[in-house]
């Protein structure tokens, strides 16, 4: 039982650092001018299915990337992140 209860936490974790690491890459791309298009191959990628959501706020750009995955006994868990870069030549 604990050990299924590490395993499960270490999943998670590993989870919400892969998604912090691809927003802020997603987010830099987008604020060089690149498409969603490549935003959604890197995701793909890393194997996820997941929904992009782009925002600009002033200079900077924001991707919020949402991705749901089975964890063990307790179902589908959704996790979210959200990072912001600054626009190019601003």
């Amino acid at each position: 039982m604990i050990m299924l209860l590490a395993v499960t936490v270490i999943s998670i974790s590993f989870t919400r650092v892969q998604l912090v690491e691809l927003a802020g890459t997603g987010a830099r791309a987008l604020a060089r001018g690149e498409s969603i298009q490549i935003v959604n191959e890197l995701i793909s990628e890393a194997n996820l299915k997941a929904e992009t959501q782009v925002s600009e706020q002033d200079f900077t750009i924001c991707l919020k990337i949402t991705a749901e995955k089975p964890v063990f006994h307790l179902g589908m868990l959704s996790f979210a992140e959200k990072s912001c870069a600054r626009k190019s030549g601003l």
